[in-house]
């Protein structure tokens, strides 16, 4: 569920930022709120990521 929302050049600097909204412990998940951005603030990636952390 991540959208890339703009281009990423080679030699930009990115910023990546997760926070875990969910867990569920029954099934070894956490789904996380993840945002991107560069060098000029400007958010290149956005969504929601599902792992699965090592137990």
């Amino acid at each position: 569920e991540l959208k890339f929302t703009a281009p990423v050049k080679f030699g930009d600097t990115i910023k990546a930022e997760a926070e875990v909204i969910e867990i569920n412990e029954e099934k070894n998940r956490i789904v996380m709120r993840t945002t991107c951005t560069n060098q000029n603030n400007v958010v290149v990636l956005d969504g929601k990521a599902t792992c699965m952390p090592p137990k």
